[in-house]
């Protein structure tokens, strides 16, 4: 059940006939604020709104408090970063004139009355810019309700409404010419007349105006006690006039002069013409509509079976005029009774709407198609496969699978291979999301078997990539990359796109990152030429990983944050929790530790929002990173529990593999002596399948090891891997580095920690990277042990690697913002020896 607002004349909301109340002035603004605006918010906007830039946390407590209210689990909806309220409001009312609830809040009173006195400049203009629509909906929705209570003839009652809208805008001349006509109709010729003087003496001394002439010979009439005109004088019009007025009022603005001309079949000159004199009776205003007064007498008249012949000629009219909405010629024929005509025009503009890079527009469409097309299973059948698309686009599984279904039903009731493949694939992708890998793929290698028989090379070129893609989750990437390599030279640009961006993946998972370049540079230039415009943010987000995993953050981030831009347009909120997990890794690998942890928080609440394990194991893995390296280790070692049983939820042996090496580093930096027991099954695990996490493992544990033969060692591992990341070069530095000053160290060990220390030197100045701190320290020793002494400048140094310290940890929680800036002393234990 939705929330009811009460905004008008006083503040309040209820849910189920029960109060809600708002705990705070700013609780209570938030609601009013999304109850008007029904699309819903970002939170970054939100906040913004009511706190200030930056001040995220403030929103987040304060919905904290919101998901505590009555019935919020009904009302309040959270899609990722952005918040939207299920509400019925008596504004609703104003906006929908033709309402009977319209009457009740005409008069009722302004707009969220004493919130303009909340601390929030922003919101105070908002507020003001609110009331100022509210009242023109206020003034629109008092003559729409005024001329609804004189057709049932309560002339006094609609005169009430008038007189309480012109207390809003008394210098509105529709609005006096109504209450002028209220007034008379109720045989109160003298207040009529009032109303008039009233406002021609108002006009004068305010604006130095006189009133329109229609007013002018309104009150004339009066005056003489003659018949008004419209209600007369439609009785009156010569035919081709009365005509054209119908046309105009059906058609409500959609057609120019040359098309209404077309759809009563006369000149254009002659129409106009008419139009002119219909203007000047004051009929017609400038945008070729009727006035409100005029549409609803004209439509009243007019008989059923007319309106709807004249909706099907104003949808001939529109298909004749280049550029017309395809949406708004579906609406006429629908009007008019013609919805098998009107299925495939919604169709064009749901594709429209999709090409647009829209799926929420287009899903209302894609509604009424397959409920219009009820007599042809294949419109209705593509209609479907275009809504399951919109639906996983936009995160709603529901609709989705509702979608999916259909399909299936159909395709299946016309026995179609084309259709069927397409179906097994869709299926596939929805199995894969759900974690179901063996269906998935059985699914896929269903399509791509029907494809095969049928001949049909663009269907087997997306069944080649459906089955690579099936593949991939199962953490079969050699398969999956055969599956792709064939598709780089189809005809299908699309098809061929869709492989190059994925072989950019594979190629960058295993760490062949000039490679993964090559490729990914190629699917962007296919990607926009085809006007793939979603998936574009999928190769821009892989070319960001790919910077990335050069070690060239700033560009990473920019990358990131245009895909995240794209598809936060295409509303996909799964794959905005995909950018922002990359996201979480960058600003970790950057040292920007508080945005990355309450990235990764974010990514959490997607998750659960979407029911997504896959995004939520990724969220813990990438917790888990930061607490380790905050020294955290129990928190750390919960959260990998946690994403190893999400890895096996999913079935998901890569992931399973990756989280049980970060397992075995976690307990061995835990506890140092542990390393040599750890080495060996970290390698088992360290195949080519995780080349993109592995040398990171194999670095921590060398700048743990007490040993220096075994921190060589270890340092060799992670080079095998021949990383191009200037990030793991410079770790590889550190641990060679920290080799001279261990216990145990020769004089060959001194001179690769001297020759470390000139490189990590010379990197130092270009590199901003996570363990910068740590770095700063070891060449603080370093540079003090050369003197053959301490120096003022370690103790300097310490200070300014622990404001480095506090700058990484801001906004992380406190257990690991206080563990972090312990660190120091963790990384300096066991360094007793000078080199």
């Amino acid at each position: 059940m939705p929330l009811t607002a009460t905004l008008l004349g006083r503040i309040g909301f209820a849910h189920m006939g029960g109060d809600v109340g708002p705990v705070s002035r700013k609780g209570a603004a938030l609601l009013a604020y999304l109850c008007l605006r029904p699309e819903g918010a970002r939170r970054e906007d939100l906040a913004d709104l009511l706190w200030g830039p930056g001040r995220l946390a403030n929103l987040r407590q304060e919905l904290y408090s919101l998901r505590h209210l009555r019935g919020a689990s009904e009302w309040l909806a959270e899609y990722g970063d952005s918040v939207r309220l299920d509400a019925v409001t008596d504004v609703q009312a104003l906006e929908d004139a033709e309402s009977d609830d319209a009457v009740e809040v005409v008069t009722t009173g302004e707009l969220l009355p004493g919130l303009d006195r909340v601390a929030s400049p922003a919101f105070v203009d908002w507020l003001e810019m609110e009331r100022r629509r509210v009242a023109e909906l206020t003034v629109r929705a008092a003559r729409a309700v005024a001329e609804r209570l004189r057709g049932r003839g309560r002339h006094r009652d609609a005169l009430a409404v008038l007189d309480a809208a012109l207390e809003l805008e008394p210098l509105d001349e529709r609005l006096v010419r109504a209450a002028m006509r209220a007034a008379y109709a109720a045989g109160e010729v003298r207040r009529s007349l009032e109303r008039f003087a009233t406002f021609r003496d108002s006009l004068r001394e305010e604006l130095g105006f006189e009133p329109a002439p229609e007013t002018a010979t309104l009150e004339s009439l009066i005056r003489r006690g003659e018949p008004l005109p419209v209600e007369d004088e439609l009785g009156r019009l010569e035919p081709e006039l009365r005509g054209l007025s119908q046309v105009v009022a059906v058609a409500a603005g959609a057609l120019d002069v040359e098309a209404i001309a077309r759809v009563v079949e006369r000149m254009p000159l002659d129409v106009a013409a008419d139009l002119a004199r219909l203007e000047s009776a004051g009929w017609l205003e400038p945008d070729l509509t009727l006035t409100d007064r005029a549409e609803q007498v004209v439509l009243a008249s007019t008989p059923d079976v007319v309106k709807r012949l004249l909706h099907h000629r104003v949808a001939g009219a529109l298909r004749a005029v280049p550029g017309s909405k395809p949406d708004t010629v579906a609406r006429h024929l629908l009007s008019a009774g013609d919805a098998g005509e009107a299925a495939p025009v919604l169709l064009e503009a749901a594709e429209k709407a999709i090409g647009s890079a829209d799926p929420a527009t287009a899903v209302p469409h894609l509604m009424r198609a397959l409920w219009s097309a009820f007599e042809s299973p294949p419109i209705r059948l593509q209609a479907a496969l275009l809504l399951e698309g919109c639906a996983a686009q936009l995160g709603d599984l529901g609709l989705q699978e509702a979608a999916l279904a259909e399909a299936e039903a159909l395709a299946w009731q016309l026995q179609t291979d084309a259709g069927m493949a397409d179906v097994r694939m869709r299926r596939s992708r929805s199995l894969l999301r759900a974690g179901k890998v063996g269906e998935g793929l059985e699914s896929a290698l269903e399509a791509l078997e029907i494809a095969t028989r049928l001949g049909d090379e663009r269907l087997i070129a997306r069944a080649r990539n459906a089955v690579g893609g099936a593949q991939f989750y199962a953490g079969d990437l050699q398969g999956a990359e055969q599956s792709f390599l064939q598709n780089v030279d189809v005809a299908d640009p699309v098809e061929r796109y869709r492989a190059r961006n994925n072989l950019g993946g594979i190629a960058g998972v295993q760490g062949r990152t000039r490679e993964a370049l090559s490729h990914l540079e190629i699917a962007l230039t296919l990607g926009r030429a085809a006007g793939e415009h979603a998936s574009v943010a999928g190769t821009l987000n892989n070319l960001a990983a790919t910077a990335e995993r050069l070690g060239d953050y700033r560009r990473a981030l920019k990358h990131f944050k245009e895909s995240l831009t794209l598809a936060k347009r295409s509303g996909s909120e799964s794959h905005q929790g995909q950018v922002l997990v990359n996201l979480s890794v960058v600003y970790t690998r950057l040292g920007e530790l508080g945005p990355a942890w309450n990235t990764a928080v974010e990514v959490e609440e997607i998750a659960e929002q979407l029911r997504e394990p896959r995004l939520m194991l990724l969220a813990q893995e990438q917790k888990a990173e930061i607490a380790t390296h905050c020294g955290c280790f129990d928190d750390a070692f919960d959260l990998l529990a946690e994403a190893a049983r999400l890895a096996e939820e999913v079935g998901d042996e890569r992931k399973a593999s990756a989280v049980e090496a970060s397992r075995l580093v976690a307990g061995a930096l835990a506890d140092p002596t542990r390393i040599a027991q750890v080495e060996e099954p970290l390698a088992r695990l360290s195949g080519p399948q995780l080349a993109d996490v592995a040398p990171w493992l194999w670095l921590g544990l060398a700048l743990a090891s007490i040993e220096p033969e075994a921190a060589l060692r270890l340092c060799g591992r992670a080079l095998d891997y021949g990383s191009e990341s200037e990030h793991i070069g410079a770790l590889a530095a550190m641990a060679r580095l920290r080799v001279g000053f261990l216990q145990g160290a020769t004089d060959d060990h001194d001179q690769i920690a001297h020759q470390a220390a000139r490189e990590l030197e010379g990197s130092m100045p270009r590199l901003e990277f996570l363990q910068a701190p740590h770095a700063r320290l070891l060449l603080a020793r370093w540079r003090a042990s050369t003197a053959g002494e301490a120096t003022p400048e370690l103790q300097q140094e310490r200070g300014e690697v622990d404001g480095l310290l506090a700058s990484q940890a801001a906004g992380l929680p406190r257990s690991l913002l206080e563990a972090l800036r312990g660190r120091p002393a963790a990384w300096l234990d066991g360094l007793s020896r000078a080199p």
